[in-house]
């Protein structure tokens, strides 16, 4: 080896980057392509005895260490590099003089390399789904505390700077899972304004659902972190929790203005394989499809950007959002739970008399113990045999919801969830709006049909009849009536978008067909009957 690329391998050594020494020798010519990508693998598996090449979705990726582990996708020229680290390539010309035979060594060919990415499917590369920088629970409730690849949950744990020594008994009971919860309570949401008891028990739910992540199947919810105004602590919250479960404040995101780019910025956050994204301080309704999506989707495929391919990614992270009054859209409330801070004050941020007044700086130096008593809260749930709560389940997300509530209900925390309603009540106000305007259009026609035409008519008649419909007018309805639309078409379409959906009230908008006109009728029905 020259002295020029022995300095070249130490300082990329030096640097993080794991660099193994050939193992073999493999000729490229005057042989099927399929053989000599078959020794070249054979020599990459070799080298990759200390995992740092993985199979993640559809790509070959490694570990690089910039300031911390991160996901590298290995394109031809870094898959070319590791090669001729892994194994030495030759090209056979003939024998010598003494009938030995004569070898050139030559880079990795590039047929090889390509071959070997368009595989699709590479078995002896361990699959990974993320990296953890905290000891998480696995399915059985064992804690992955030894720093590393581990194979039971495609994990690589790579502890924080500065962590500590975890003190967890060996069979933690009830009693130590309710001092632990106690402890993380009064200590690091002891100052924080919880609106009410489930609040504070959902707060609460969002690092257990960090350190709980690779032991829960399925989906987790968005976590939503709201206050009446600005300055009442909703993202120092999420710092206190990122910083016990990542050992730093949470790494922010502003919402996207368009689905386009909230597609490009999850792919691209998904592709970082960290535990936790947080959207912080969300202005206007938080409705994106592709947050909705990702929240129940396992895995998430888009094209790689500024490239034609596509990747696929495990949809592993715990998601959170703050803002001041969430708003919320679609399907996005229903996928969501709730905390709620209110510190009933103009001014919230000129509290004072705090337990701990940098909090987050005491949470590091205490971030052990903190962990310790997440830990100790799971692992006594599951010495006990993961006793069941009486908590309804919550769809596409029931394995997250029995776990969650077992953790907190045998450490003694009540509330967990209980602020459901609320949050679908409170969340979208054209929901309550829509509810509102299909009881005052029952109490005018009952069950009788009307007109999309007959509808517009009586909102915009003055007579004070129909001034309940009109008060209790949506938005969608008012801008279909407005006088740029001059026709009951845009009417009908904004009706045909609600049909069927049953409201909070029992109310719901149903179509039918005017035979003779060939046109829909409207009527409202409640179930069961008017209330």
């Amino acid at each position: 080896m020259s002295a020029k690329l022995a300095d070249v391998l130490n300082i990329a050594r030096h640097k993080g980057f794991h660099i193994p020494e050939p193992k073999i020798d493999i000729v490229i010519n005057g042989r099927y392509l399929q053989d000599i990508t078959a020794d070249a693998m054979k020599g990459l598996d070799a080298s990759n005895d200390q995992p740092y090449i993985f199979v993640r979705g559809n790509q070959l990726v490694r570990l690089l260490n910039d300031n911390g582990l991160k996901f590298d996708i290995l394109d031809e020229s870094a898959l070319r590099g590791l090669l001729a680290r892994s194994s030495g390539f030759v090209r056979y010309e003939g024998q010598d003089d003494d009938d030995k035979p004569m070898h050139v060594k030559v880079p990795p060919p590039l047929n090889v390399v390509k071959d070997i990415l368009s595989l699709g499917s590479w078995p002896n590369i361990p699959p990974i789904e993320g990296i953890i920088e905290t000891p998480s629970i696995r399915p059985d409730g064992s804690i992955i505390d030894m720093p590393g690849y581990d194979a039971v949950t495609k994990l690589y744990y790579e502890p924080a700077n500065g962590l500590g020594k975890l003190s967890i008994p060996d069979t933690p009971t009830e009693a130590d899972a309710e001092k632990a919860a106690e402890h993380i309570l009064d200590e690091v949401f002891g100052d924080f304004p919880f609106k009410d008891e489930a609040s504070r028990a959902n707060a609460l739910a969002a690092p257990l659902s960090i350190v709980m992540r690779p032991a829960i199947s399925g989906n987790i919810p968005l976590g939503l972190f709201d206050k009446p105004q600005a300055g009442t602590g909703a993202s120092l919250l999420v710092d206190a929790i990122a910083t016990i479960t990542t050992g730093q404040p949470a790494s922010m995101m502003s919402a996207p203005d368009s689905e386009d780019e909230w597609r490009k910025r999850i792919t691209s956050c998904l592709m970082e394989g960290k535990p936790m994204i947080v959207i912080d301080n969300v202005v206007g309704k938080l409705g994106t499809a592709k947050l909705a999506q990702v929240l129940t989707a396992h895995i998430w495929s888009d094209r790689i950007l500024g490239k034609s391919e596509m990747i696929s990614l495990p949809a592993r992270a715990c998601w959170f959002a703050t803002g001041n009054n969430l708003l919320m859209g679609g399907d996005i409330a229903r996928r969501s739970y709730w905390s709620r801070l209110d510190a009933e004050m103009a001014r919230p941020w000129l509290r004072e008399e705090f337990k701990h007044p940098n909090l987050l700086n005491w949470i590091e130096e205490n971030r052990a113990i903190l962990l310790s008593d997440l830990l100790i809260m799971v692992r006594a749930w599951y010495l006990a045999e993961q006793p069941s709560t009486s908590i309804k389940p919550l769809g596409n997300f029931e394995d997250w919801a029995r776990k969650i509530s077992g953790v907190l209900d045998y450490a003694g925390i009540e509330g967990f969830l209980a602020n459901r309603n609320e949050l679908y009540d409170s969340s979208d106000p054209e929901n309550a709006q829509w509810d509102d305007f299909l009881q005052a259009w029952y109490q005018l026609h009952q069950n009788n049909p009307i007109s999309a035409a007959t509808l517009k008519a009586e909102l915009l008649d003055r007579n004070p009849v129909y001034k309940v419909l009109q008060e209790a007018m949506p938005e969608d309805i008012s801008r279909a009536i407005s006088k740029e639309k001059k026709d009951s078409p845009a009417l009908g379409i904004a009706l045909k978008k609600h049909v069927d959906q049953v409201y909070p009230s029992g109310g719901k908008l149903v179509a039918q067909e005017d035979t003779h006109k060939k046109t829909n009728l409207w009527r409202v029905e409640f179930a069961g009957g008017w209330i």
